[in-house]
């Protein structure tokens, strides 16, 4: 078709995952990655626009809620903890109340 695929051999990307790390504990110590509330919107707003669809399967819903709650749990311990809720929940009613779910 034409394409060509180009390389830049050598370069590296920086990327590390959150902000730093909570230590939590929860039945045992944990290390849960610290993310921006902004984050935390989208996380929620994606996983209740797909919990919202009906072509998800029972199983995959059932493995998105019970993520979904455990990172809730995991909120309720950072130490931002209202600004990742209030991101978190702007987030759940985003999804839900997104036009593509009705």
């Amino acid at each position: 078709k034409g394409f060509v695929l180009l390389g830049v051999g050598g370069e590296m990307m920086a990327h590390r995952v959150g902000e730093g790390f909570n230590r939590v504990w929860i039945g045992s110590w944990r290390m849960v990655a610290r993310h921006s509330p902004f984050r935390y919107f989208y996380v929620f707003r994606n996983v209740s626009d797909l919990l919202a669809r009906q072509k998800v399967t029972p199983s995959w819903r059932w493995y998105l809620f019970k993520r979904s709650f455990i990172q809730l749990t995991y909120l309720v311990l950072l130490d931002r903890r209202l600004s990742v809720i209030k991101g978190a929940f702007s987030g759940i009613y985003a999804g839900l109340s997104r036009k593509a779910n009705s």
